[in-house]
């Protein structure tokens, strides 16, 4: 018997082994779908049987495919769900698996990774994912319904382009002879109008042309005002926030750059401007939220109909206030104040979930009840771009950094509005 039970553990180990090893041949189309030829899939190795190992370090990566990222039970292997465009990963086990895959008639080369899913490891191909958060290649500014120098004495109409004209490459060292716009004479002024040539470098910079638009949606009022750039003298202003003082050591990065639109716009702070050559907007179908109270009982009910339980917990999501709005088929939950879903009532399916968090840099905005006479309406939703799906925004304010503007479907890239919030 001590010999006979060694060699049949020996013989059983070898069973599991050789359960293990799977002939593979990968074809991708377009959706990531796969078509498997020759394969075995391993019973003993679902995601159940890979318990994640603590590590002092890891490295975090952002979805970047707009159809969201399969993740599987192996490399290669059998496809469990999706993670949506812009999930944040942690990755937790390096299988040194090298792929590559065709997309769209192009090979892309990549490994396949293992990263944390609720207390699981799952396995997904690293060329769909980022470092960096995928944005919309949408560019949005704000107007300033006009600007005041120190002195009081201009006032005008400004758009600010900052956010376009102060990026990585402005502070490359190979481009520094090339990067100033101004001179040590105009550092001593408060604003500046570029002459000719500073002008059409500035223009050059942030990739706008003399024959663009400039189209600014006034939100309150639902109008879009239309300007020509061509028409439209460049400045640079010195940021607010600038100690006057000490003027004596202002430098470039001082100043905010933009377009005066004189006295052509007094409307709102509260607008996006886009400029280009075609008007993205559209009116008439953005609207304020304005809020029910609801019963958290019969909401967390009304929730656990229309939402799957592998997305959202409910049963461990303390709810203590709730609000309701309505729009079409869609059904808005504010929870918490800080927690938004969204619903489509008439498919049946999640179309938003988000937690809106707060501290240094950003605060949550009030909510407007109805018959609230005090707070005004910050937070919005609706179709505001045309051929897009529709939007929600408002719910931060923001002493740091910029708010987005999200879409109510999880393959649209949200919109990072570019309103240089510098301090």
């Amino acid at each position: 018997m001590k010999i006979v039970f060694p060699v049949l553990v020996l013989s059983f180990l070898l069973t599991v082994v050789s359960c293990k090893k799977n002939t593979t041949e990968t074809t991708v189309d377009k959706n990531q779908t796969e078509t498997h030829k020759q394969r075995v899939i391993s019973r003993d190795s679902i995601i159940t049987k890979n318990p994640i190992v603590p590590k002092e370090h890891y490295e975090y990566f952002f979805v970047s495919a707009r159809s969201g990222l399969n993740y599987r039970d192996l490399p290669k292997g059998e496809v469990l769900g999706k993670f949506p465009l812009n999930t944040q990963l942690k990755v937790i086990a390096y299988p040194k698996v090298l792929d590559q895959i065709i997309e769209n008639d192009t090979i892309l080369k990549g490994e396949w990774l293992g990263v944390e899913h609720k207390k699981d490891t799952v396995y997904v191909f690293s060329r769909f994912m980022s470092l960096d958060y995928t944005f919309s290649d949408l560019k949005l500014y704000r107007t300033s319904p006009f600007y005041k120098e120190h002195n009081e004495d201009i006032r005008t109409g400004f758009l600010n382009l900052s956010e376009s004209y102060f990026t990585g490459d402005y502070y490359t060292t190979e481009n520094e002879p090339n990067r100033l716009l101004l001179s040590e004479r105009d550092l001593k002024k408060d604003t500046i109008t570029l002459n000719p040539a500073q002008r059409k470098q500035f223009l050059k910079s942030v990739n706008i042309n003399d024959s663009d638009l400039i189209f600014v949606y006034e939100i309150k009022k639902d109008v879009i005002h239309s300007y020509k750039v061509k028409d439209l003298p460049a400045i640079a202003c010195l940021n607010i926030y600038f100690d006057s003082y000490n003027q004596a050591t202002a430098r470039e990065y001082d100043y905010e750059f933009g377009l005066n639109l004189k006295n052509n716009y007094t409307g709102d702070w509260e607008n996006f401007t886009y400029v280009g050559n075609y008007n993205p907007f559209k009116k008439g179908e953005l609207k304020p939220i304005i809020w029910k109270k609801a019963d958290t009982t019969i909401v967390r009910k009304n929730l656990s109909t229309l939402i799957n339980s592998a997305t959202i917990n409910l049963s461990a999501l303390k709810i203590e206030t709730a609000y309701l709005y309505k729009q079409d088929d869609l059904e808005y939950y504010l929870l918490n104040n800080n927690r938004l879903i969204v619903v489509n009532k008439k498919e049946q399916r999640m179309v938003y979930n988000n937690t809106y968090h707060w501290g240094e840099s950003a605060s949550l905005t009030a909510p407007k009840m109805e018959n609230d006479t005090i707070n005004d309406v910050s937070q919005h939703t609706g179709k505001l771009f045309k051929n897009k799906p529709s939007v929600v925004f408002g719910f931060q304010y923001f002493s740091f950094g910029c708010e987005s503007i999200n879409f109510l479907e999880e393959t649209e890239p949200s919109i990072g509005l570019l309103c240089d919030n510098r301090h």
